[in-house]
């Protein structure tokens, strides 16, 4: 039988209804009994209760944690905005926060179809506050005359009229009307009035109204008053909890009948957990959302959630933004609009692991990494790199002109003045090489960055503050700086170590191991130097245009203030930046290649002329020390400080 008919026999002997005079079925009018009924809002929001707000619940939730963001468009990319006046408009509503408010629009959506913000416009058509309406307080109506849309609001009997500029209107689409929308809860209603049928009858069931325990039966004649009687002594003799497991006695000719679930009460039981599911289904929402964990694991569990993040939340949000931008924004500026992030999730793990297995065996370059993870190319990265210590294909033996330090190695820990300026000179010639290598894409990078300002400038004008439009995005800009220098870098580690190992015979199994966790785990330790270059520039950046914006000047004379912070930027920032990166770079390849070698003791070396730093003259003067010991001079257990131009290299006997 289907559910719709057991429904229906149940609600039939609820009413006493069985058959009419003439032998046709009278059949209750179930519209009497609807929780949820099509047009009616006050009805679907009465309705948030149990299942029903199980579903908007979850969903509002979701909905409440995604943030609003602000953006202009770019040349390349849009362009975020962080200080805007939309911010500070959302925690103007009354009686809600900002959470809240996305959680009561997200809830009158599901709800009705319909949630509505009301936004009352200075004489510039900008609006000055945002108030939440109750969806089932407005009716969206249309003027005839005017050829316009209005709202009317019912304040507790107070019919106040809005025109169409001051209320935000987000719906679903509705097949029925232009001017409503249609939600789940309107949608599904014969699905949630269904489920409270079944819950109706449950609680009947349970609470022995609509089938006893079962009756006693004899064979001989009863009144009435013998009859309550007998009912009354049984159940004090027998019923309540303390007395389960009490033997029953009959008088002659009596028994006990027990009453059964007929096989249509089990089966419209049974039917509560499907129907459940159908009704997730049409709020967007799978059984695994709804907790229902059976045969889920950590594989489909992330399929699962990638679906409803795609499925359900994505669309709800292009429509978020663009009701927002639209009805709300653009009113500022038309170049503004609001776009949510991507919420989809990725299996970030997974594609890492095989970037990384990949980049290892040389199937694929750090650019093509770089690209797919969306950061920028940069000179350098389409060279391949061999899987057994990550060392750069291009890269060669030492040459010729390194040899005479080679000839040195064995020598005692006592080094004369006149082999350890040699040594240092060989050191620094090889040092040299690399820093001119990251120059060049350190002042593309910040070429890229300036042409960017200056565009920004060029097409926004002088109406916003330097932090807000002109300059790019802080961290896009840290990441692709981290992505330009990530390799670049560890390969000055990697020839830092294999140099040492070869200048001095330095016997390591395998050959000096350029994948270490270590060197991963200590460029990572190296980040937040190498971003606080764009920190920098940002913060004279900032200084300089809000400075020129404040004097007057013409976007000319701005543009010209960009340029000369990044002529800095490709001239000695950039030689700073490459000197003090390979020298910390490839001394930490010295320090590793010593490690691996299980040498025991360093030794400090100088430039030994004027421009040296007492501090360094200290750590020199130490002698050979262990090599976890760090240098009384700096502090420092290996050269890394800005612009230094020292090395370390191993005490043998």
């Amino acid at each position: 039988m289907r559910i719709k008919e057991i429904v229906q026999s149940k609600a039939r002997q609820a009413l006493g209804i069985v058959k009419s005079f003439f032998g046709f079925k009278a059949e209750p009018k179930f519209g009497m009994f609807d929780i949820v009924k099509q047009g009616d809002y006050n009805s679907m929001l009465e309705s948030n209760l149990g299942r029903v707000w199980n579903c908007n619940n979850l969903l509002s939730m979701d909905m409440a944690q995604i943030p609003f963001r602000l953006f202009i468009p770019g040349k390349d990319e849009d362009i975020p905005i962080f200080d805007h006046i939309f911010f500070d408009l959302l925690k103007t509503e009354p009686f809600h926060n900002t959470f809240q408010l996305k959680y009561m629009t997200t809830s009158h959506l599901n709800l009705t179809g319909n949630a509505y913000w009301h936004t009352p416009l200075n004489s510039f058509g900008r609006p000055v506050m945002v108030r939440f309406l109750f969806s089932n307080k407005v009716t969206p109506k249309f003027d005839k005359k005017l050829g316009e849309r209005y709202y009317e609001y019912d304040n507790a009997g107070t019919i106040r009229r809005f025109p169409k500029e001051e209320i935000v209107h987000f719906r679903f689409p509705n097949p029925l009307s232009d001017l409503k929308g249609m939600g789940p809860v309107e949608a599904a209603r014969k699905k949630i009035n269904l489920i409270e049928y079944m819950e109706e009858y449950q609680m009947s069931l349970l609470g022995n109204r609509a089938i006893p325990p079962g009756y006693i039966k004899t064979d001989q004649g009863l009144s009435p008053q013998e009859a309550n009687k007998i009912k009354l002594d049984w159940k004090k003799k027998y019923g309540g909890i303390e007395k389960a497991g009490e033997i029953a006695i009959f008088g002659k000719g009596s028994d006990f009948v027990k009453m059964q679930m007929s096989p249509d009460d089990l089966q419209f039981l049974s039917s509560v957990e499907f129907t459940e599911e159908q009704l997730g289904a049409m709020f967007g929402l799978s059984p695994y959302k709804l907790g229902r964990v059976k045969d889920v694991n950590r594989a489909n569990a992330f399929e699962l959630d990638k679906s409803y993040y795609k499925d359900t939340l994505t669309p709800r949000l292009v429509m978020r933004s663009i009701t927002i931008t639209e009805e709300l924004v653009q009113k500022y500026d038309k170049r503004l609009f609001e776009k949510a992030p991507n919420v989809i999730p990725q299996d970030n793990e997974f594609e890492l692991k095989k970037d990384a297995e990949l980049f290892k065996t040389a199937a694929i370059t750090p650019n093509q990494i770089a690209q797919k993870w969306g950061y920028e190319a940069f000179p350098e990265g389409d060279v391949r790199f061999i899987p057994f210590n990550l060392t750069r294909l291009d890269m060669i033996a030492p040459s010729q002109e390194e040899e005479p330090v080679k000839e040195m190695k064995g020598l005692c820990s006592v080094r004369t003045k006149d082999w350890k300026e040699k040594y240092w000179k060989a050191y620094v010639d090889r040092t040299l090489k690399h820093e001119a290598n990251m120059i060049y894409p350190l002042g593309k990078f910040f070429d890229a960055q300036q042409k960017q300002v200056i565009s920004n400038l060029n097409k926004y004008g002088k109406g916003y503050k330097a932090s807000e439009v002109y300059l790019p995005s802080k961290d896009i800009e840290d990441k692709k700086l981290v992505a330009l220098m990530k390799p670049l870098v560890l390969a000055m580690v990697i020839s830092g170590g294999e140099t040492l190992t070869l200048d001095f015979d330095l016997i390591i199994e395998g050959g000096f191991q350029g994948n270490s966790l270590i060197i991963e785990d200590w460029f990572k330790s190296r980040e937040n130097k190498i971003i606080s270059v764009n920190t920098g520039n940002f913060k004279d950046l900032t200084k300089t245009l809000t400075e020129g914006i404040n004097e007057g000047e013409t976007i000319k004379q701005l543009s010209d203030r960009v340029v000369n912070i990044y002529d800095d930027a490709r001239g000695f920032k950039s030689s700073r930046i490459a000197r003090t990166e390979v020298n910390t770079a490839t001394n930490f390849g010295h320090m590793e290649s010593m490690r691996q070698a299980s040498i025991q003791k360093k030794e400090w070396i100088t430039a030994m002329d004027d421009d040296v730093r007492k501090t360094h003259e200290l750590n020199e003067g130490d002698g050979c020390i262990s090599l976890e010991r760090a240098f009384s001079g700096t502090g420092e257990s290996y050269p890394g400080q800005i612009n230094c131009r020292c090395t370390v290299i191993p005490c043998l006997k």
